[in-house]
Formats: structure tokens, C-alpha cells, sequence
């Protein structure tokens, strides 16, 4: 028996000093360096779990890790003829179930582009409310969680990262002088119901008729072609493992809604080059990221579609990407 409490002690102590000591080893040893970018990498690729790798390294040790080049994303528009917008009404979606060893996916693919709205929270954004609530008030059959944002857990306060537009109204920041274009990539639908993707100008948006917008990132296609997304440090690297949503559109006009989530493990999901290739396969020719983690989620039919990262920490959205 005493040999027995001997062997409790010294394994509850290795467990006490593993725990302590491990993030230290997986943040700042050699021997860890695969493990060690998909970690920064993916708390990078959600606002809400940046802290997880900025708390304990600086900005310049992150992008050391990820190696990054900062490579942007073509500043070139673009060119809308690659995709043609039907001018019937087809009014069909259809719902495509993804299934990987690692990951589960849920698709809509919206026929009529043109159904596809962007839709805010309570007080333009700033107040978080549940996808049922956003999708429901806005008399939807379903949607998406949509663009970034920080949160204040205890009060559902939220600031909206970006811009916010809906039926071609800035909804996000009150007044267009304080719209910000440094910072995330927009997805954008304009008038006609093309997908637009990457940086603009306020005046640019106007200029193209863009109904629709929310800002988050990034672009992993573009007028056909994919984007290297390996070293983008800004988005975490193409390593990111957290769970996703995405926007794209097919060059029948046809938008796809996308969510992964993690299949064995909630927060280990598909990478951003897996999710890229999940969208070139269905036939994106256009298509961003959108927030990822515990802000993932998809309602349709009255009901939740996927379980989230954190289910009793469902995200109070500052936007949603519906379908009217």
C-alpha cells in the first residue's frame, strides 16, 4: 500500500510539473517546432484566442515562428466576367455534408446570389446576440456567423472588427470617416449579387454597388485562382487548425456558406490550405475566410446545424451571413 501511494505521488507530481512546464517547452525548445506553429497558428486565426499565443510571445517571435513573408493578397480587382450571375430566380439551396477523419463540414450553396444579406446585431453590431436570434429577426431560413470581432464575456459587448454594411447601409462604423481598411480583407456582394473579395476603399465599395459587407480573412481565392496562404502571419499561417467559416462563390453565381468543425477533438479541425482546397473543389472562384473558433456556427431549420468549440459558450455574433 505504502509503495502504492508512492507511485500515486510521483506520477501526480510528473503531471503537476508536465502541466507547468510544457507550454514553456512547446513555446521556447527546438524540439517542438511543428506542434509549436500549429499552435500560434491557430490561436492567430480566431479573435478570440489570439491571447493564446500573444500573451506569451511577442510580435516579432510569432512571425519567427510562422516564418512569415507577409505576403499579400493581389491588389489586382476582380474580374467579374469569370462569374455569371443567373437572371432567373432560382431560389434552390442545397446542403452538402463534409466528412473527414479530422473534421466535419456543412455547406449551403445558394443558387440565387442575390438571397444572401448580411445582417448585425443589436445596436449596429456592438451588442452580441446568438445566430438564432440574428437569423430569426431578420425573418432568414438560415445563416452563418460572419465577420471578426472582440467580446466582452460579461456583457455581450462587442466591437466589431472592421466594417459592417447591410442593404447598402454602413452599419459598422457609424460614420464612413472612421472606416478602417488596414487592418482585415472584406467580403463584399454588391447589387447584382457578385462575391467580392479583398481590399477596398469606402468609395470603391460605393462605386460597385456593394450592398453587403463584413471584414475578417483571408482571401484564399480569387478569380480562379488559389492565394498562397503558408506564411501570411496575419491570418495565422495556412497550419491553422481552429475551426472555420468561409464565403465563396462559383462561377455559376452560386454562393457557398461553409462551417468546419472538429470531428474527434471540437478544436482540432481543417487547416486554411484544406479548407481552400474544400472550396476549390466545390467550385469557388472566389472565397475568404471568415472568424473562426467558438464563433463558428451554422442555423438552418429552426435549428443549430453544428455543435460549436465551447456548446454551454455559445459566441453572442456581432454579424451573421444570411440567407432571405
Amino acid at each position: 500500500m505504502d509503495k502504492l501511494k508512492k507511485y500515486v505521488v510521483y506520477i501526480g507530481i510528473f503531471l503537476i510539473v508536465t502541466l507547468v512546464t510544457f507550454p514553456m517547452l512547446l513555446l521556447y525548445t527546438p524540439f517542438f517546432k511543428n506542434a509549436r506553429k500549429v499552435y500560434v497558428a491557430s490561436a492567430m486565426c480566431t479573435t478570440s484566442h489570439q491571447w493564446l499565443a500573444t500573451k506569451f510571445l511577442s510580435d516579432e517571435k510569432i512571425k519567427d515562428i510562422l516564418n512569415s513573408e507577409d505576403k499579400k493578397v493581389s491588389a489586382d480587382k476582380e474580374n467579374t466576367s469569370i462569374v455569371q450571375i443567373p437572371k432567373n430566380n432560382d431560389n434552390a439551396i442545397d446542403f452538402v455534408k463534409i466528412n473527414n477523419s479530422r473534421y466535419t463540414g456543412y455547406c449551403l450553396i445558394i443558387h440565387n446570389p442575390r438571397r444572401v444579406k448580411v445582417a448585425a446585431s443589436e445596436e449596429g453590431g456592438t451588442k452580441g446576440e446568438l445566430i438564432e436570434k440574428i437569423v430569426n429577426k431578420n425573418s432568414a431560413i438560415c445563416g452563418i456567423n460572419g465577420g471578426g470581432f472582440s467580446q466582452d464575456i460579461g456583457t455581450n459587448k462587442n466591437k466589431p472588427l472592421g466594417i459592417i454594411m447591410s442593404e447598402g447601409r454602413l452599419i459598422y462604423p457609424k460614420s464612413e470617416d472612421k472606416v478602417d481598411f488596414n487592418r482585415l480583407c472584406l467580403g463584399a456582394i454588391n447589387k447584382q449579387g457578385l462575391l467580392i473579395v479583398g481590399k477596398y476603399t469606402f468609395e470603391e465599395l460605393k462605386k460597385m454597388n456593394v450592398q453587403e459587407a463584413i471584414s475578417f480573412g483571408p482571401v484564399l481565392i480569387k478569380d480562379g485562382k488559389a492565394i498562397p496562404i503558408e506564411n501570411d502571419i496575419a491570418w495565422g499561417g495556412g497550419s491553422a487548425m481552429n475551426p472555420k467559416a468561409l464565403i465563396g462563390q462559383k462561377q455559376d453565381g452560386s454562393i457557398i456558406l461553409m462551417v468546419l468543425t472538429g470531428h474527434l477533438n471540437s478544436m482540432i479541425c481543417a487547416t486554411l490550405n484544406e479548407a481552400q482546397q474544400l472550396m476549390l473543389d466545390l467550385g469557388a472562384v472566389n472565397a475568404m475566410n471568415l472568424d473562426g473558433g467558438n464563433s463558428v456556427i451554422m442555423y438552418k431549420d429552426g435549428q443549430l446545424v453544428n455543435t460549436p468549440s465551447k456548446q454551454s459558450e455559445l459566441r453572442h455574433l456581432s454579424s451573421a451571413i444570411i440567407v432571405k
